[in-house]
């Protein structure tokens, strides 16, 4: 990319999974993160999860579960805030970024069978 660039595909895939899923809880700018990274990364997130999950390998399930959920949680909120829009008024209340955390802890507790408070805890 040219100076001052930065492509958010890679900037999802290539940064620890920690940092991943603070990026996709990000609530300042709706638009931080277009359709496309979210979907490709959704996309190939999900099979190279399940992939490695039944190797040898120490992948976890807890921060995977998050960057899915949240990956879920975060075009949704994009898909609101294109529907409604987020302007002041009765629609300002929809943020990508709050859906993305929503989406992460559904995620993780339908998945895991942990309770919804045990997931809030563990997220904070």
């Amino acid at each position: 990319c040219d100076n001052g660039r930065y492509n958010p595909l890679a900037s999802l895939f290539f940064q620890s999974t920690r940092d991943t899923v603070t990026a996709l809880w990000k609530r300042d700018d709706p638009y931080t993160v277009d359709y496309e990274p979210l979907i490709v990364m959704l996309v190939t997130y999900i099979p190279l999860t399940l992939m490695f999950s039944g190797t040898f390998l120490p992948v976890g399930f807890v921060l995977p579960g998050f960057v899915i959920g949240g990956l879920i949680g975060r075009i949704y909120g994009t898909i609101l805030v294109d529907v409604f829009g987020n302007e002041s008024g009765s629609f300002e209340w929809i943020c990508p970024g709050l859906f993305a955390m929503l989406g992460s802890g559904s995620f993780l507790s339908g998945s895991s069978g942990l309770g919804l408070g045990l997931v809030a805890i563990m997220s904070d």
